[in-house]
């Protein structure tokens, strides 16, 4: 029997081709950790965003492939070697900061996506999303990584941590926005700022 993650793998790739786009990178999609990015990638091109917010960019492999596709791009990240990564691009800003110091400079309702990829801890992981839904327009969209890890061995610190637990406990405040998890290892949460399901009935 084809398991749930399989049939969604198969669900995404059939649509990916239907659109005329390049099918996901790796015929192993479910064996690695890093099929989020041809996700996202493909999430930018349907959303088209402006201003896309990335919060631990570590060797900018997502910075590099979004850097065509968005105008503005802010990569955060306390390792300044990271910044050497980047392509030479002049829509992208590097800020060699700790995401908690970033976000008390951070404009309120600027980016249309922001991707939180830095501190996997729960305590870290709640503090950047309070940054993010500040800093995110109404109608953005955060994403947040390694929020599904798939066994216990999976939450070591070096891999993803106890960031699912902000997650967990953030699903019960849903007041100000929606969110879900894609339930594939090492997992995307997937997180909309909304006040209704859709804005033209707020008038």
């Amino acid at each position: 029997m084809t398991s749930y993650p399989r049939k969604l793998l198969i669900f995404v790739q059939k649509v990916l081709i239907k659109l005329g786009l390049r099918p996901l990178e790796s015929s192993h999609y479910l064996e690695t950790s890093k099929w989020h990015l041809d996700f996202i990638a493909h999430l930018v091109r349907v959303l088209k965003p402006q201003k896309y917010l990335e919060i631990g960019i570590y060797r900018a492999g997502l910075i590099n492939r979004l850097i065509p596709l968005i105008p503005e791009i802010t990569a955060v990240d306390v390792d300044p070697d990271s910044g050497k990564f980047i392509d030479s691009s002049n829509n992208v800003k590097f800020v060699n900061l700790d995401s908690q110091k970033f976000w008390k400079t951070s404009p309120d309702s600027y980016y249309d996506l922001i991707f939180i990829d830095g501190n996997h801890s729960r305590e870290a992981v709640l503090v950047d999303f309070q940054g993010a839904l500040r800093s995110i327009k109404a109608e953005g969209i955060i994403l947040l990584h390694d929020t599904y890890p798939v066994d216990k061995e999976a939450t070591n610190p070096a891999r993803c941590d106890t960031g699912y637990l902000a997650i967990e406990m953030l699903g019960h405040k849903t007041n100000e926005f929606e969110m879900m998890t894609i339930p594939v290892h090492p997992g995307l949460t997937l997180v909309r700022k909304r006040a209704r399901q859709v804005p033209w009935s707020e008038s």
